[in-house]
């Protein structure tokens, strides 16, 4: 309950303890049944004390007590002296408790002492003869004497509050040990009877609610999740752990020589960083200047400035890499595509404008109040609405002439008094 590391420690007390105890056969050895059962109440109570018992603690207290033990009853060193010790320490319960038994079973106080005797006669606690009063039950049971003893006997005499007490005892008792325990007795009465009740009711469960507590606390689960990666281990063996190993080996190299590269290339490792943030500053900046310029050119122009250079960045990272073209000759035909696929493709988009305003419901594009800008783009000293209807206008005569609906005038040319085609 305590951990595994003084656990060995707090069996060896328990062991020692039941040695003081006295738990011996009839032929003076060891009673094992006994001892058995001394420690079974004592990790009862243990549990019951929520692990502020420490066994090794408690073996320090029984020696202290002495052969005082060795008469004490069961019930009385595992279920009252426990709750005794926590309450006063060990060492000071225990050292009391053998100052109690010197000046109660030793022979009645001499003449130097004798105005102690007749305290104790006078209270009740001896008889007209010197001898102790139930001195079987107070062998058995110091504290169980105190109650059934001395507590009426005060009572008696009408000493009943904390200081009347405390001042009774100086009187009856010549060492200041003696009178703390009394004064713990009396004064702390009820949470002693609550604490001993507790570990009597938890004796009286037996082993189970312990046993369930050992098998099912974060200790014992840990210690089978060990046991259980031990076994797994073993059946596993090299088949799996060797490649597990070699890897977890490689990765740790791995990062062992990252971190060797930097602590020696520091400058290297910077200068990277420096190149990264120095990239995209640039890049944000260009692209700031492209957004504000962009925002002043109309629409059609602005398409096709766009198509030019992204044309233009795809040829130039294209001529990068290809060997003996270049950035530069790669940008520049990527611009020239770029620009001749931006002025087609923007002379489709108007052209598919317009007519879909000539086409929608409600009237031609007149009739529709949209205002209109007069753009005039040139191709090589060429309009280019021009030079598209030059393309549309070759595009046709190819098609008649493939499909022989009409003369063919550039393959036949016309003579005076030929016919068309003749």
């Amino acid at each position: 309950m305590r951990g595994a590391p003084n656990a060995i420690s707090q069996i060896e007390s328990a062991i020692q303890s039941g040695e003081i105890a006295g738990l011996n056969a009839p032929g003076g050895g060891l009673d094992v049944n006994k001892l058995r059962d001394f420690i079974d109440r004592l990790s009862q109570t243990a549990f019951a004390m929520q692990g502020t018992f420490d066994l090794g603690k408690y073996l320090t207290g029984l020696r202290q007590f002495g052969t005082g033990a060795s008469a004490s009853s069961m019930d009385f060193l595992t279920a009252e002296l426990p709750s005794l010790m926590r309450v006063m320490q060990e060492s000071r319960a225990g050292t009391a408790l053998a100052s109690l038994d010197q000046l109660m079973l030793s022979p009645p106080p001499t003449t130097r002492n004798h105005r102690f005797l007749d305290e104790q006669k006078r209270i009740g606690i001896r008889d007209h003869n010197g001898h102790l009063v139930n001195e079987r039950e107070y062998l058995s049971d110091r504290m169980a004497w105190y109650t059934d003893v001395m507590v009426p006997a005060f009572a008696k005499h009408g000493i009943t509050s904390r200081e009347s007490i405390t001042n009774e005892l100086n009187l009856l008792f010549s060492r200041s040990t003696v009178q703390r325990l009394g004064a713990s007795l009396s004064a702390d009465a009820e949470l002693y009877s609550r604490e001993i009740a507790r570990n009597r009711g938890q004796q009286a469960q037996g082993d189970a609610p312990l046993m369930n507590y050992l098998q099912n606390a974060p200790g014992a689960q840990f210690a089978a999740f060990t046991e259980s990666w031990r076994a797994f281990e073993a059946v596993t063996s090299q088949a799996l752990m060797v490649p597990v190993v070699k890897s977890v080996q490689l990765i740790t190299s791995a990062f062992n020589d990252i971190t060797r590269y930097v602590q020696q290339h520091p400058d290297d490792i910077r200068q990277f960083g420096n190149d990264i943030h120095g990239l995209v500053t640039m890049l944000s900046t260009i692209a700031g200047a492209i957004g504000s310029v962009l925002n002043v050119i109309p629409a059609p122009i602005r398409r096709i400035l766009e198509s030019t250079a992204v044309t233009a960045a795809a040829g130039a990272a294209a001529g990068s890499v290809i060997p003996v073209a270049g950035t530069g000759a790669g940008a520049a035909g990527g611009a020239a595509t770029g620009l001749v696929l931006g002025v087609w493709n923007e002379a489709n988009h108007q052209a598919n404008r317009i007519s879909a305003m000539q086409t929608a419901p409600g009237g031609s594009a007149a009739s529709q109040h949209v205002g209109t800008a007069n753009i005039s783009l040139n191709l090589n000293g060429r309009e280019i609405a021009t030079a598209v209807q030059d393309v549309q206008f070759r595009q046709a005569q190819q098609d008649m002439r493939a499909s022989g609906t009409a003369p063919d005038v550039i393959q036949h040319p016309q003579v005076p008094g030929r016919a068309i085609g003749r």
